[in-house]
């Protein structure tokens, strides 16, 4: 169900409507690091529109099994990258804007390679948070991106954090 928020100097034209969103793991045991890499890329895909901001390292330490895709991406991230990285081995990006179509795209494709990769809504709230290479992937997502995204990787794979919980338990459990 949407969320209506206005302040006090609104009119009812200016009402702004925010979907809320629950916060999933995308469950990847098992899976093939293209499995990973490509339910990684969907997940960006499906929350583009609400990406304003991102950011993720690049270890080019990892690049002679990088894909020539991923190399090309990789250095369209180091050039548009805001901070001054003393190490050409590792090199992060800062935070970058959403609003480069090329550099969005770039990102996409190199963030499944990436230790650690972020993005963010416009006033920061997060909506992924992807670590070790897309071994781990948390999202924050609307109704229909959760949709979008269950229609690619399937539903049984994106777990709230109670469903993520008690898989964890019922793991440890097992002799």
């Amino acid at each position: 169900m949407p969320i209506a928020f206005a302040d006090g100097a609104c009119n009812r034209q200016d009402v702004i409507v925010v979907e809320a969103r629950t916060f999933y793991l995308l469950n990847t045991d098992g899976w093939s690091e293209k499995q990973r890499h490509e339910a990684c890329r969907a997940a960006l895909t499906a929350i583009s529109g609400e990406a304003h901001k991102y950011e993720c390292d690049i270890p080019f330490s990892s690049s002679p099994r990088w894909p020539v895709d991923v190399l090309r991406a990789a250095s369209c991230l180091r050039d548009a990258s805001r901070k001054r990285n003393r190490d050409p081995a590792y090199v992060q990006t800062g935070v970058l804007a959403n609003d480069d179509p090329t550099r969005w795209n770039a990102f996409v494709t190199f963030a499944p390679w990436a230790l650690d990769a972020s993005v963010w809504t416009r006033d920061y709230e997060n909506l992924a948070a992807l670590s070790d290479e897309a071994d781990s992937i948390a999202l924050e997502l609307t109704t229909d991106q959760h949709q979008v995204i269950a229609a690619v990787v399937g539903s049984e794979r994106l777990l709230t954090k109670s469903e993520n919980d008690q898989r964890r338990r019922e793991t440890k459990k097992r002799p």
